[in-house]
């Protein structure tokens, strides 16, 4: 990722936005709404650049209303792989003026890729060009590194953009590890959906993830999130849906009221997550169960992705065992 930052590079900002109105291409403008936790999105144009001031006015494509807070906006430039934070100064029905914002950040094709796959799980018509999922091996040779958990909780160090040493830094094979399918390579719905899901944080994380990090060893999801599952091991238990309470690449962890109702070893089906379903679910072996509070009401399952073929074979054996 580039960054072009303002005090030193003004003459830059009032070129790339010169260039972004003359064009005439759509800009995406969105908000995390704090209460609902879900995007608002909006196709813009960006109508007005004005130096003397050094703000910039959009309107949106279709003449419907900016539905926008007061807090600070998010806007994606597809044409110029490109992204920018800015504030508010005003909102009135479809027109919006903001000021220039600090820093201007120029995504490479896998970072561009993964802000796509969000949008495109949303609505694939809000991008134009539909995400390609570059494989890890393309990452490494551009130097990244992504980090997944033990597949437990991650109290010590629970804000997604801090590496700590209680997990292992480990480079997986594919953009996610769970559901892969030794004959079928995993649906553009399912990946989507999954990196839809890891970008579901709070304001404050949402703000870190804009800073340019490129891993999570157990990104905390809003309050409220739920996932849906049902067991491998045990066919004859009853789907649930249950808390999210951590989810990383490497693995998730939810709540339950029961210590018994998951037992370490299990191998567990993820069938989506909220009111969404994976075309094929994902599937996790449960590492930990541990007490969440101190009443011993709540109970965290802590849970690390495998891939099909472990997973028909961890759920065998245990069958076998017991």
């Amino acid at each position: 990722m580039k960054t072009i930052n303002i005090d030193s590079n003004i003459d830059e900002f009032h070129n790339f936005f010169g260039q972004v109105q003359d064009s005439t291409e759509t800009v995406i403008v969105w908000q995390l709404d704090p209460i609902t936790q879900k995007r608002n999105i909006f196709h813009s144009k960006l109508s007005e650049v004005t130096n003397s001031d050094n703000s910039i006015s959009f309107n949106t494509l279709n003449d419907s209303a900016y539905d926008f807070t007061s807090e600070s906006l998010y806007f994606y430039v597809e044409s110029r792989m490109s992204i920018f934070k800015a504030e508010q100064i005003s909102i009135q029905n479809n027109f919006m003026s903001v000021r220039y914002p600090d820093e201007l950040k120029f995504l490479d094709e896998i970072e561009d890729d993964k802000l796509k796959a969000v949008f495109s799980a949303i609505n694939p018509n809000y991008v134009k060009v539909p995400p390609s999922f570059h494989e890890i091996a393309e990452s490494k040779d551009k130097g990244y590194t992504f980090v997944s958990g033990e597949g437990r909780a991650n109290q010590e160090a629970p804000d997604w953009h801090k590496v700590n040493g209680g997990g292992r830094n480990e480079k997986i094979e594919t953009m996610w590890k769970g559901a892969i399918n030794s004959h079928n390579s995993q649906s553009d719905h399912d990946k989507a959906l999954f990196e839809t899901e890891l970008s579901f944080v709070t304001l404050d994380d949402e703000d870190k993830k804009y800073e340019g990090q490129r891993a999570a060893p157990r990104a905390r999801p809003p309050e409220g999130k739920i996932v849906i599952i049902s067991s491998k091991t045990n066919p004859d238990k009853p789907q649930e849906t249950l808390p999210l309470f951590d989810l990383s690449r490497g693995g998730l962890g939810f709540m339950t009221i029961s210590e018994s109702a998951y037992a370490k070893g299990e191998v567990i089906n993820i069938l989506g997550f909220d009111n969404n379903k994976f075309d094929e679910p994902m599937f996790v072996i449960v590492r930990s169960v541990r007490e969440a509070d101190e009443m011993g009401k709540q109970f965290k399952v802590g849970c690390q992705f495998i891939d099909a073929l472990q997973a028909e074979d961890e759920a065998t054996k245990e069958v076998a065992s017991s």
